[in-house]
């Protein structure tokens, strides 16, 4: 999740890069992944035409990279 949302901002003019972070996080949060891929269509429609890349980068990750983190058990150690 990390190295995808970094790249994100790679591909993204630094100008946009609070608003793009306030539209992307409820994708990277959502607690079940059909309201993932709903707040990526969101983000998507105010997104991709300014930057296609973007939304194509996010489509390609696969549905397993919207999770959020608090479904990923942390490791004891």
């Amino acid at each position: 999740m990390l190295h995808l949302i970094r790249n994100t901002f790679r591909l993204a003019s630094r100008a946009d890069w609070d608003k793009m972070a306030r539209d992307l996080r409820p994708v990277y949060v959502a607690p079940t992944e059909q309201a993932a891929k709903e707040r990526l269509g969101e983000f998507n429609g105010a997104w991709g035409a300014k930057y296609p890349a973007v939304t194509r980068l996010w489509e390609n990750a696969g549905p397993s990279s919207h999770r959020s983190w608090t479904t990923h058990p942390r490791s004891a150690g």
